[in-house]
């Protein structure tokens, strides 16, 4: 019985965060001005430590769901 999930949402939000990325990229060859560097730095700079940060809990939190899973499972088998 899986109680939670979280590989496919942090596998989206990888994606995502790639795709913002290039698309970021993209946008960077017309945009070049001083709005654009403020934008970038105000509010794109930001995400990626944050999503590097998330994702590490969020890893840290799906082995200890998973060692809790296996847990409840062996007292199970051991108590039926």
């Amino acid at each position: 019985m899986k109680v939670c999930d979280l590989t496919s949402g942090t596998g989206r939000l990888q994606k995502a965060t790639r795709d913002l990325v290039q698309q970021w990229e993209k946008t960077k060859e017309s945009w070049q001005d001083g709005t654009q560097r403020e934008f970038e730095e105000r509010h794109l700079q930001p995400i990626n430590p944050k999503v590097r940060l998330l994702l590490s809990h969020a890893t840290q939190l799906m082995e200890t769901l998973q060692k809790a899973e296996g847990a409840c499972r062996d007292d199970m088998l051991s108590n039926p």
